[in-house]
């Protein structure tokens, strides 16, 4: 599997512009591989997303069963 494709799969939008401009000033500052520091910040992005995503669909679950008042905070407890 190469992660770093993986991880780049998270730099999209506005997130994206962000997470290259933030790998390129990273990698000027150390001796790291400014594409490998971009896909690190991709992953992170994309578990980021992932996980927000879940909490949402636990949200829509909760209110399709009838809970009271089901929130996205209260959802992902």
């Amino acid at each position: 599997m190469d992660l770093e494709a993986v991880g780049r799969v998270g730099l999209s939008g506005v997130r994206g512009r962000a997470g290259r401009r933030v790998a390129g000033a990273v990698a000027r500052r150390t001796d790291l591989d400014e594409g490998r520091v971009a896909a690190v910040i991709g992953g992170v992005l994309l578990v980021l997303t992932l996980y927000q995503t879940m909490k949402t669909i636990r949200a829509i679950v909760a209110a399709a069963r009838g809970e009271h008042r089901p929130d996205v905070v209260e959802a992902a407890a």
